[in-house]
């Protein structure tokens, strides 16, 4: 029988996770109606809308799946795991490919995507080789979370390395502008909100993932949707995903111009000014121009 507190502790999770993803489906349909072109920004809320959709429906869901297969909980639980990297894996990609153009690397920058795809590729593949082996009886219940969890360590702390490393580097480099550039300032405190709250949680996730891995009974409780983790999963989940997601969410409200506004080819992808339009011009001095559209 599944108590009232922990039934509220799911479905408060299941209801900010629908509000994340209507909010990530809203901010896509309108930045599609101004600048119909593919961008980073949009395959950012692309993916994260679809985390969290996944999200809202494993917890809204939560009593059947705590009676369910290890197979349906592996993926339930970590399938959108990897989805919440791949999609902040593409900004701190992205804050790599504005920084290796300003410097004028763009052969740096290839590398950089490549990695991160083939990286991408990798996890998922592994997830499902984990699920499969699963299914058909070659490992244990346990055997596969262990692996899965690792899975999803190693690809949080490659995200986090990415946005400690480039993260750092947009601000030294914003911070070499002239101080009567437009919006510097702005532009510095944003790459350093963004940079620091998905760094916090892909660390956090990496050390919680990578120590209930090592525990059977750590794993096991990671993939418990009974009431017995209700609590569990409201802080893991809040530290590694909503709290990161609402910040990034805010500091990408802004939408890019529209279509026209500025020359399409001074600005190969704009996911939102406070990364793309002040490292365009690949001088690293930086003349503040790009800000008139604020």
């Amino acid at each position: 029988m599944i108590s009232i507190a922990p039934n509220a502790a799911y479905i408060t999770l299941a209801c900010v996770y629908a509000a994340i993803a209507f909010a990530c489906l809203v901010q896509l349909v309108r930045a599609q109606l101004r600048q119909p072109r593919c961008t980073t920004q949009k395959l950012f809320h692309a993916a994260v809308c679809a985390c969290a959709a996944m999200r809202a429906g494993t917890f809204g869901a939560h009593h059947i799946l705590a009676r369910a297969s290890a197979v349906a909980r592996v993926l339930a639980m970590d399938l959108p795991s990897l989805v919440f990297c791949s999609a902040f894996g593409a900004l701190a990609w992205f804050w790599s490919d504005v920084y290796h153009n300003a410097k004028r690397e763009r052969r740096v920058g290839r590398r950089t995507f490549i990695i991160y795809v083939i990286a991408n590729i990798a996890m998922y593949v592994f997830l499902c080789a984990v699920v499969a082996a699963l299914a058909r009886g070659k490992i244990s219940d346990v055997a596969a979370m262990r692996a899965s969890r690792r899975a999803t360590a190693l690809a949080s702390s490659y995200v986090a390395s990415m946005f400690a490393m480039y993260g750092t580097l947009l601000i030294v480099m914003l911070r070499r502008f002239p101080n009567e550039s437009e919006g510097r300032v702005r532009k510095m405190w944003e790459v350093a909100v963004v940079a620091s709250a998905s760094f916090g949680a892909c660390v956090t996730r990496a050390v919680r993932d990578a120590t209930d891995a090592n525990r059977a009974s750590g794993v096991q409780s990671a993939y418990d949707l009974t009431n017995a983790s209700a609590l569990r999963h409201v802080i893991y989940y809040s530290s590694t995903e909503i709290i990161a997601t609402i910040c990034v969410l805010y500091v990408l409200r802004k939408l890019p111009p529209a279509r026209g506004a500025y020359d399409e080819a001074d600005d190969e992808d704009d996911i939102e000014q406070p990364f793309a339009a002040d490292f365009d011009d690949g001088d690293g001095d930086g003349d503040g121009d790009s800000d008139s559209s604020d």
